[in-house]
Parts: structure tokens; sequence; C-alpha cells
């Protein structure tokens, strides 16, 4: 302690030697260097990886994995099982994942993830980006859940509320589906992934919302509750059309080849009613006694009385004179008090309507079924005793058949018509059954085309037309006749093609070019790439040092020359001595 005290007490006795800029230079040094200890300790302390997706399954980390690396962020899987990310790179990597529809499939494990990442030490625009990203994520995995759909992604761009004076932006969403069968979705389901994300989102209304087939590359429009309410009708329409006809087929099925078709129109609005009525007394409406009062007052007056004697009447008055009896006032008040309540009755009726309020009917029967409930003459047994053509039924007779026919049909299918209630309060019926008979005997018109039995025979016929002999044609066996005959030529040509070709002779490259000897240029040809003869390279040869030091001095004396030639000579002529 005392040393700690001297070290002290020297450095104070330093510090009062300076002047106070050099003191108010120290003391911001160490004010530096106290904030860098504390920024590094921060940062040591500050976890290098972080967890996402805590508590998933092990499939899913393992495809976030997978999708994490192929994005090219770094992730690895600790020994607990965790699936860890770098700090700074888990909203990127919970943006990937959402993206690509990587996403617990428990909604709550990925909350309770995001409401650790929420710290009141955040900005706001991040705190308000990780919840947007996890209303992305939770509605993707929802819209992915939906029967026919197999993945979904959401984008969801919604503004930061505006100050005054400033343009207020609404928000918008993007969702693209992909289906399961590869198909394109259904519009019912474009409505309810499109209501789905306006519901999440305050302000989102469904023309803001577009929703992409990402299998077809169609962008699909959510409708609207009109648009929704004619759609409904016109589906109901079609159930309706469809339920009724085939009720009409299964009255109608003794008559083979009988056309059925149905028009309705049906009612598809829903009405809701509401009615109050008042009731009359004693029907529900009473008055009972709530409370009572009875008031009695009486009032009585005696007549004077006087002592014994005479007196003297000088003060004796009229007004005041004594009547007989006693004088009296009495009154009797009775009050009773009332509550009365007004009974009502109170009908609320809803209608979800769905009726047809009109009904048409259009029924078309075979000629050749009419023609059979017309009985056979008397002599056609024994025209068909003698094997002659069996003749037409009388057409004044097929049409009486038809008639009694059609009111057979007609009233088998007008207890099925619905009714309606006029201005008038008659009922009536809304509808109408309409049968016909078919103009052509099917079959005769099928015995006619195949009695044609080519295209040019059917030309002629009055009854066929090309349709007759294409049926003939058919019939006739000709088209798999020719087919087999053509098969039957192509594989003859091509045979031949290929007996040609084995036998042509197959030119052999010569022996030059199978060695690789080049070929002989000419004499008066020029030389193009040819390499020109030379000598051959000096061989080496082996110095020593006293050789390299004459070079030297040779190379030291050959440039005192060429800079001081006079200096030359003369030393020249010092050092050598000419021979006698």
């Amino acid at each position: 302690m005392d040393r700690i005290l001297r070290i002290l007490r020297n450095a104070q006795q330093q510090l009062s030697r300076l002047t106070p800029t050099s003191r108010l230079l120290i003391g911001s040094v160490l004010v530096i260097m106290v904030m860098f200890l504390l920024l590094v300790s921060l940062w040591a302390g500050k976890p290098e990886r972080a967890e996402i997706y805590a508590g998933a399954s092990s499939d899913t980390k393992t495809q976030a994995l997978t999708q994490l690396r192929a994005s090219g962020i770094e992730a690895v899987v600790d020994r607990s099982g965790r699936l860890m990310v770098r700090q700074d790179d888990v909203v990127v990597a919970r943006g990937v994942l959402a993206s690509q529809g990587v996403l617990p499939a428990d909604g709550t494990i990925l909350f309770s993830d995001l409401a650790e990442k929420l710290k009141w030490t955040n900005p706001r625009e991040i705190n308000q980006q990780i919840v947007r990203m996890a209303l992305q994520g939770e509605l993707a995995r929802t819209i992915s859940n939906f029967p026919s759909l197999k993945k979904a992604t959401v984008f969801l761009d919604v503004p930061a509320p505006s100050g005054i004076g400033l343009a207020s932006r609404t928000p918008t969403a993007s969702v693209t589906v992909f289906s399961k069968s590869n198909t394109e979705i259904k519009q019912d389901q474009v409505d309810a992934i499109a209501r789905l994300v306006s519901t999440a989102v305050s302000g989102l209304t469904l023309d803001n919302i577009s929703v992409i087939d990402g299998t077809t590359g169609r962008y699909h429009r959510p409708r609207s509750d009109e648009d929704t309410m004619a759609a409904s009708y016109l589906d109901h329409k079609k159930k309706f059309e469809r339920e009724v006809e085939q009720k009409i087929r299964g009255i109608l099925s003794n008559i083979p080849g009988a056309i059925v078709a149905v028009t309705a129109d049906v009612d598809v609005k829903r009405v809701t009613s509401r009615r109050e009525a008042y009731l009359k007394d004693g029907e529900g409406t009473v008055s009972l006694p709530n409370s009572t009062s009875s008031t009695k007052e009486e009032t009585s007056q005696a007549v004077s009385a006087a002592e014994p004697g005479t007196r003297p009447n000088t003060g004796a008055d009229i007004n005041q004179a004594p009547s007989k009896g006693n004088a009296g006032f009495l009154r009797t008040e009775d009050t009773t008090a009332f509550d009365s309540r007004v009974g009502s009755e109170i009908t609320s009726t809803i209608d979800p309507r769905g009726m047809a309020t009109s009904l048409n009917i259009s029924v078309q029967v075979p000629h050749e079924y009419v023609e059979a409930l017309v009985p056979p003459p008397a002599d056609a047994g024994e025209a068909g005793a003698e094997g002659e053509e069996q003749a037409r039924p009388d057409p004044a007779a097929v049409a009486a058949a038809f008639e009694t026919e059609r009111q057979r049909i007609a009233a088998l299918l007008q207890p099925h018509l619905p009714t309606v209630v006029d201005a008038n309060g008659e009922r009536k019926v809304a509808g109408e059954v309409v049968v016909s008979m078919m103009p052509i005997n099917m079959q005769q018109l099928a015995s006619s085309t195949q009695a044609a039995g080519f295209p040019f025979g059917a030309m002629g016929a009055s009854s066929g037309g090309g349709l007759g002999g294409l049926s003939g044609l058919v019939g006739s066996g000709l088209i798999e006749k020719g087919m087999l005959a053509l098969l039957a030529g192509v594989s003859i040509v091509m045979m031949l093609l290929m007996v040609r070709k084995a036998t042509k002779q197959i030119e052999l490259p010569a022996v030059e070019d199978i060695v690789g000897i080049p070929p002989a240029l000419g004499n008066m040809s020029d030389v193009v790439g040819e390499a020109d003869e030379s000598e051959t390279p000096m061989e080496g040869i082996e110095i020593d040092s006293e050789h390299v030091t004459s070079s030297k001095m040779l190379e030291q004396v050959a440039a005192l020359v060429d800079k001081e030639p006079e200096l030359t000579a003369r030393l020249l002529n010092r050092w050598i001595e000419p021979e006698n």
C-alpha cells in the first residue's frame, strides 16, 4: 500500500511541474485509452455466433444449413445441435430462409426466437424490419400449408407513418405460390390468400395485393365482394343445372339417345329481415299494480255549553247560533300505482335463398324411338315373310305418336318447374318444358354412310356427305391397308439405301498420311516455315580467377580509354617498353 502511495505521490509531483496544456493532453490520452479498453471489452464479450431457429426439428435445421451455405452465409451446427450463424448475418440469414420457404413447422418457435432479438437498444427501424420479416415468414408458412400448395413466398412493403404535410403511402404485398401438382391455382385459392394477407397487415386492401402463380408465371387478381357474388351466382347456377339435368336424365332413361338441356335462373341473394310487433292487451300487454295508498280525513265541531241560569240575549249572534246536532267533515282517498308493460314480438328471419326463379327444360327425342311407338300395319308380317324391305311408318302416324309422347314427357317434367308468386298474389309456374323430335333418323343416316364406303361414293349419296364417306372409309378397312402398304414401301426404300451405302468403296488413306511423312516441297516454291541451317553452338570452356581478373582489367582500361584518352596514352608510354 505504501508503495502505491509513493507511486501516486511521485506522479502528482511530476504532474505539478507540467504546464496546464501538458496535463490536459495527458488527461485526454488517459480518457481515450479507457474508452478504447471499454470498446475492446464490449467487442470481446459479444458472442461471435448466434443461434437461429431454436428448438426446430433436425430436418428443418439441415435444410436451413444447406440453403444458407448455398447462399454464401457461413453456418454450422454445433455439438448441441444448434444452428449457429455469425452475429452480423442473423437478419440476412432469416431473410434468405424466409424467401426460400425454409421455416420451422411451428410458428411459435419462430416468434419466441424473434422475441429474444427485439431489444430496446436496437433502433426502431431494425425492430420493425425484424417484425415484418417474421410476419412474412409466418404468412408464407401458413399459405404453404394449404392442401394443394407446396411452397409460398410473401413480400410486404409497409411504409412508415408520414408526418404532417407529407404524402402517405399505402402498404402493398406480393405473394408467389407453387402448387403440388404443377397446375394452375384456382381463383378461390387466390381470394383466400389475398384475404389472409389483407387481414394480417393493417391498412392493406385487396387492390394492393398481387398473387403470382410460380408454376405458370401468371398474375391473378383477387376478387372483391361484388366479383365474388357474381362468381357465386355462376357456380350455383351450373351446379343447379347439372343436378336438374341428371334428375331429368334419370326420368327419361327409358328413351335411348334423348338429349336434355337445362337453363335455370337462381337467386343467390342472402336476405336478413327483422320484424318487431306490439301485442294487444291480454295477448302480451299487461298492467299490474305496483303500489297502493289510502288517505282518510275526518273533521267534527261540538255544540258549545253554558252554565245554568238566566243570561241576557244582547250578545246573541244568529251566525253563531248553535245548530242541532254535531257539525263535521269526512274525506277518504285511495291511490293505486300500476306498472304497465307493452308486449312486443321480434322476429328475425335469415333467408339464404339459392332457389331457382325460373327453369327451362329442352328435350329432344330420337326419331327412331318415335317410329318404334307406331304400331306396325296389318300387312307387315306378310312382307317380312316374303323377304321384302319393311315399309317406313306413315309420317302422320309418327306425328300423332310424337304428340302423345310429348304430352307424357311434359306431364312428367312439369312438377319439377319452380313456382313464383306474382303481383296479384297468385302462384304461377316459372319455366317451360319444350319437347321436340329429332328431324333426322340417326340409324338411317349411319346405314347410308356405311353403304357409301368411300368418300367419292359418299359424295353422290343424298344422306351421306363427307362425314358419311369418312365413316365408310374407316369401316371398310382401307385406311389400315393403306398404312400397311406405306410402311412396307418405306422399309424397302430404307433397305435399298443401306445396301447401296454398304457396297460403296471406301477411300483409304495413303501410307505417307498414316506414318506422318510431310509432303515434299517443290524446288521453285518459297520456303515458308522451314528452319534455317546454322553453326553448332559454342562449347562451354572453363575459366579460372586469373582469367576473370585480366578480363576485368581489360574492361577498365577500355573504359578509361573512352573517357580520358590522353591520360591513357601517358600511362601506356610509361608501362610499355619497346623491344630492341
